[in-house]
């Protein structure tokens, strides 16, 4: 693939509900905001474009993407969940040929495994990383499944499309480099 042909969305307007109060991506993990390791390492794959995904009115979080040079495209409704979230990045992303799809909270996700995808994608349709036959966020998706992501919805991410798109190739990956922070008790495991 040429430089310059892929682009990469952050999905960082979750609701966090199992967090609590505080904003789960501006928790610090080892000293940094959780959101922070998925920006350094969508940074470091030096995409063409990156951009972030956060709530309308997140003026802290906009601030930690926009401090490394990411561009913000606010979400109105976090509400309507991760699906509503994708599409939202797959419109704003529509003329690259390709889209990684990264969540906030994987702070274990580096240039290492995003690499790895790109590598592996080729001609398939997109790219996902696989624990035990079990695939995971990071992805990346190839022009011809945007079509299909601009139609999620709902809390539901790609997941629920798999089936319906052509070729699909998994990466396999240490089950630690898959970890999400989803409850404060995360932060210490």
């Amino acid at each position: 693939m040429t430089p310059g042909h892929e682009a990469i969305v952050i999905l960082a307007s979750g609701l966090s509900r199992r967090f609590g109060e505080e904003n789960k991506l501006l928790a610090h993990v080892g000293g940094r905001p959780l959101a922070d390791y998925c920006a350094q390492a969508a940074i470091e794959y030096r995409a063409q474009k990156c951009f972030a995904i956060v709530p309308q009115g997140n003026a802290a979080l906009a601030a930690l993407f926009t401090k490394r040079g990411i561009e913000i495209i606010e979400n109105t409704a976090p509400e309507a969940g991760m699906g509503a979230s994708l599409a939202l990045g797959v419109k704003v992303c529509a003329r690259y040929d390709r889209l990684f799809v990264l969540l906030a909270d994987m702070p274990r996700v580096g240039y290492a495994h995003l690499k790895k995808l790109s590598d592996a994608l080729g001609v398939a349709d997109a790219a996902f990383a696989c624990v035990d036959d079990h695939i995971s966020p990071p992805a990346l998706f190839s022009r011809r499944a945007f079509p299909r992501l601009l139609e999620l919805d709902g809390d539901a991410g790609a997941r629920v499309i798999i089936d319906e798109l052509g070729a699909v190739v998994s990466v396999t990956v240490d089950r630690g480099t898959l970890i999400d922070i989803d409850y404060p008790s995360d932060i210490s495991s």
